[in-house]
């Protein structure tokens, strides 16, 4: 057995976390290193369907004995933003390195985190990294290299929804606002003029296909590189603005639309990409509840809000109107001139971010 083990983990909020573990567990495995995986949730569900790139899989609710005897044979602990991890190394007494895409967003570096031997921030549009309680490594995207390839999947529009699942909310709170969202779009008529297809975590895309059969919209929940493939091959993608899906797409050079957010960090990556002139007729749920009052609270108390916030106006029909809206102008956007956009754009952020921390795990003294 090759003696650098890393144990990953990501933060089950959404696929983001999970999508970009396996994008730097790839690259540390090309590196002569062996990846073995600790989770659960929404980034389990994922990180399951691509096994070939672990030497182990375990879910974090297994045995103790298990879980211990798999971090005392690592050589450290790499985590995306999951606070679990930190716990593991510290009981484990083992090296935790931290990578975190959300930092420009942040008030400070979570406290459990500042025990990290290397603490990566990927770049985000707009936002510099301010004051920090230990030395940030600024990275560029954390995307897989690109490789593009003949689609798997036939779809002119994707709708990319990511996990719909996160320990922030309840399972029928992800759920409303994805129903919010398919219902918007079949009112728009959308559907009727290019084969949809809509992206989500396996049990909200399961609910989705059964409360809008026969609405000219197909539904599916994939493996990380089959949703790469499909977003690579549409021609116009609307997604939810999480960050991951985000710098995927316009790495791909796809026309890229975004939908209203899903929480907190959402909320605040859509202002950024507006902002940055990247997000052209996107709808916020800022437009019809104006701006929230973030700067006079802590931060703790920002996601129950934008969630209150998302639930109370996803059930609005007037709201369900406006996004109909925005999503039949969205498709008749210039393609060509946004993505041209939108990709130089991402070339601004720097080199690929998965690459470079892949590089300096393996150059890490153990």
């Amino acid at each position: 057995m090759p003696t650098r083990r890393l144990i990953f983990c990501a933060f089950p909020f959404g696929y983001g976390p999970a999508a970009k573990l396996l994008s730097i567990a790839r690259e540390a495995r090309a590196r002569g290193m062996a990846p073995a995986f600790v989770g659960s949730g929404i980034a389990l569900e994922l990180v399951r369907r691509s096994p070939e790139d672990f030497e182990e899989v375990v879910e974090a609710s297994a045995a103790a004995a298990s879980v211990r005897s798999l971090v005392a044979a690592s050589s450290g602990i790499v985590s995306i933003m999951d606070r679990n991890a930190a716990r593991l190394a510290r009981e484990g007494a083992k090296a935790l390195y931290v990578v975190d895409s959300l930092l420009w967003m942040r008030d400070r570096i979570p406290e459990m985190f500042l025990t990290a031997r290397r603490y990566w921030a990927q770049r985000f549009f707009g936002r510099p990294f301010g004051s920090q309680d230990l030395p940030v490594v600024p990275v560029g995207p954390i995307v897989p290299a690109l490789q593009p390839g003949p689609p798997l999947r036939r779809a002119e529009l994707v709708v990319h929804l990511g996990g719909c699942e996160s320990p922030a909310a309840a399972s029928e709170d992800h759920h409303r606002y994805a129903r919010f969202v398919t219902r918007a779009l079949v009112s728009s008529g959308v559907p009727r003029e290019a084969s949809a297809l809509v992206l989500a975590g396996a049990t909200c895309a399961a609910r989705l296909g059964a409360e809008f059969a026969g609405w000219g919209v197909a539904f599916a929940s994939l493996s990380h590189p089959e949703a790469l493939n499909t977003l690579s091959n549409a021609a116009v993608v609307l997604t939810s603005p999480g960050v991951t899906a985000t710098l995927e797409c316009f790495q791909a050079g796809v026309a890229t639309s975004f939908l209203p957010p899903q929480n907190y960090s959402q909320w605040l990556a859509l202002e950024a990409l507006r902002s940055a002139g990247l997000a052209e007729g996107a709808f916020h749920w800022a437009d019809v509840s104006g701006p929230l009052p973030f700067a006079s609270m802590p931060e703790e108390r920002r996601t129950p809000l934008v969630l209150e916030t998302i639930a109370r106006l996803s059930v609005e029909d007037s709201v369900s109107d406006e996004l109909a809206r925005s999503l039949r102008a969205a498709t008749r956007l210039p393609r060509v001139e946004l993505q041209e956009r939108q990709h130089a754009a991402f070339a601004t952020l720097g080199g690929n971010g998965s690459m470079e921390i892949a590089a300096e795990l393996a150059a890490e003294s153990w």
